[in-house]
């Protein structure tokens, strides 16, 4: 009779694929998952830990705005991850990427800035938050009767543009209290809140 054999057990973890939609409709999301939306708005810690919890990354604003955009009428705020920084000079080492891509943007000190829908953007003010989708998004608000888009910007702009010092960042949100889809807050901080939702890469469709 053989002797007793020691046999280690090693648990190989099931890979768990998020409850997702995907989304057909929008150009370059076509293979993105999006989980269920958070059921109360987060801050921006609450967010994160919220999409980390099913091991997928909190949407971006371009994601984000696809998602708006591929017929899903959702007017809260969303909480992303895509940030705006101020007065960042002192990593400006760390935005040489950024720049290539044309995603800074450099403001002036004013707290809200307001872009007409009849052109394209003539600047860079919207297409630094929304690298993938800015022209798109601009069609999308003409179709739903808004003729301008609006970015708020932090109350506290001057004193932010004149602290060498100081580095601010602020999450970027779509949409404020009353449902309006064109404004586009640079401004959100760790006190204010929007709804989370995750995203994660989905391989492509037969």
């Amino acid at each position: 009779m053989q002797g007793d054999v020691n046999m280690a057990v090693i648990e190989v973890p099931r890979q768990i694929v998020p409850r997702h939609v995907r989304i057909t409709d929008v150009p370059g999301f076509e293979n993105t998952g999006y989980t269920e939306l958070s059921q109360r708005p987060l801050r921006v810690i609450g967010a994160h830990g919220y999409t980390q919890r099913s091991g997928v990354q909190l949407w971006t604003a371009d994601e984000a705005a696809a998602y708006r955009m591929a017929a899903y009428e959702e007017w809260f705020c969303p909480m992303t991850s895509t940030v705006s920084l101020y007065r960042a000079q002192e990593i400006r080492n760390a935005l040489m990427q950024a720049e290539e891509e044309e995603r800074v943007y450099r403001v002036t000190p004013r707290i809200r800035m307001k872009r007409s829908l009849e052109h394209k953007f003539r600047d860079n003010s919207v297409k630094a938050i929304l690298p993938r989708t800015a022209e798109l998004y601009r069609e999308y608000l003409k179709r739903r009767g808004y003729n301008s888009v609006i970015i708020d910007m932090p109350e506290t702009l001057n004193e932010l543009l004149s602290n060498e010092s100081l580095v601010a960042v602020r999450a970027v949100g779509f949409g404020d209290a009353n449902g309006l889809l064109n404004i586009i807050s640079a401004d959100t901080n760790n006190h204010e809140s929007g709804r989370a939702r995750g995203t994660f890469e989905l391989p492509p469709q037969k």
